[in-house]
């Protein structure tokens, strides 16, 4: 079988008040073409924890309001329906009515100002911008802690680990009871959840 590759190091995830500051100074630029799709992003990902390179090649049709999902292709040719909050919705909508405005070769959600598909290497560096000006420190802010905050902020809520399995897209249970035990200090005196009990289960 092939060997499950898991995180060698224990991933930094942002405390709930820097999220606040990181989504706060993007708000402030969101009148802006560029910073409303930041924040569209963001929103996105932490709402998610969605990949960066899967929200990057999600479609305009993929993305449905009215219901409040976001279809998404994720490894292995593996396609899976996302649900997002009404925040996150109404984020979106304000966004992608904008977008549509733009005559674009692509129908990509998240393009630039120059009218071409977002890369990952742009994305990643305008959150490393707005956490500068956030004066967010003591962690990386990238695409992927913010997956890893939406994971802990999951397990903190005691939301079931196999609804979190698909919707991080997951494989197998193992990664995901994997994550449970990373972030094993921050659920300490809370109630065991599914995702804690597959960690014992495997130790025993």
């Amino acid at each position: 079988m092939e060997r499950i590759r898991l995180p060698e190091l224990t991933p930094r995830t942002l405390s709930d008040e820097q999220v606040a500051k990181l989504v706060e100074t993007i708000a402030q630029q969101a009148h802006t073409f560029a910073g409303g799709r930041d924040l569209a992003l963001v929103a996105l990902l932490l709402d998610t924890g969605l990949r960066i390179s899967e929200a990057l090649s999600l479609t305009l049709n993929d993305i449905d309001l009215e219901q409040g999902f976001v279809y998404v292709m994720g490894k292995g040719s593996r396609g899976r329906s996302v649900p997002i909050s009404n925040t996150c919705r109404l984020i979106l909508a304000k966004y992608i009515a904008r977008r549509k405005l733009v005559i674009c070769a692509t129908n990509k959600v998240f393009i630039t100002t120059l009218a071409i598909t977002l890369s990952r290497y742009r994305a990643a560096e305008r959150l490393r911008q707005y956490a500068k000006q956030a004066g967010i420190t003591g962690v990386r802010v990238s695409p992927h802690s913010l997956r890893f905050t939406f994971v802990r902020k999951w397990l903190q809520t005691r939301g079931d680990s196999l609804v979190l399995q698909k919707l991080l897209g997951h494989s197998s249970p193992a990664t995901t009871a994997y994550y449970a035990r990373l972030f094993s200090t921050d659920l300490k005196g809370l109630p065991k959840s599914n995702a804690e009990l597959v960690v014992e289960e495997k130790r025993h």
